[in-house]
């Protein structure tokens, strides 16, 4: 029986957000409220997992 080699890596970045646009919602009464707005900082990982042959 032969056994097959698997991968894992990880790959992580991190950069600016160029883009930050401003979530707002209005209400009946006409009044914006802020809900969110990215930082200016953004992470980002991704997992994998592979077979090797």
């Amino acid at each position: 029986m032969q056994s097959t080699p698997l991968r894992i890596g990880l790959d992580a970045r991190v950069g600016p957000t160029l883009r930050r646009p401003t979530f707002v919602a209005e209400t009946a009464t006409g009044e914006r409220r802020e809900l969110h707005q990215p930082s200016w900082v953004r992470i980002q990982g991704i997992l994998w997992v592979g077979v090797v042959f």
